[in-house]
C-alpha cells in the first residue's frame, strides 16, 4: 500500500519530491535520495501513520499549487479524491 502511494506521488510530483515527503514522514533527513538510512526508518515506522503523514504533504501540496494560481481549481476535486482513494484502501 505505502509503495503504491509514493510510486503514485513520484509520477505525479516526480521522484525527488516524493522522496522528500517520504523521509520528512519517516523522521529523517529529507535530501531526497532514498538511501539505509530513510529505509531503516521506513520499515520502523507504522505503515498507516507513515501514509497519512505522506498524504498529508500530497494535499498540502496541491492546495499550494492552487493558492498561487499555478494550477487551475477546476482540478482539485480530482486531485482531492486521488489522495483520498489511498486512504480508503489503507490496510486496517
Amino acid at each position: 500500500w505505502l509503495r503504491e502511494i509514493v510510486f503514485d506521488a513520484g509520477v505525479l510530483f516526480g521522484p525527488p519530491r516524493a522522496s522528500r515527503w517520504l523521509q520528512e514522514a519517516a523522521g529523517v533527513t529529507a535530501d531526497g535520495i532514498v538511501g539505509p538510512a530513510t529505509l531503516r526508518a521506513v520499515n520502523a515506522a507504522d505503515p498507516r501513520q507513515l501514509g497519512v503523514k505522506f498524504i498529508t504533504s500530497w494535499l498540502r501540496r496541491h492546495g499550494e499549487r492552487v493558492q498561487t494560481g499555478k494550477s487551475s481549481h477546476k482540478f482539485i476535486g480530482g486531485w482531492i479524491n486521488r489522495a483520498t482513494s489511498h486512504l480508503l484502501s489503507m490496510p486496517v
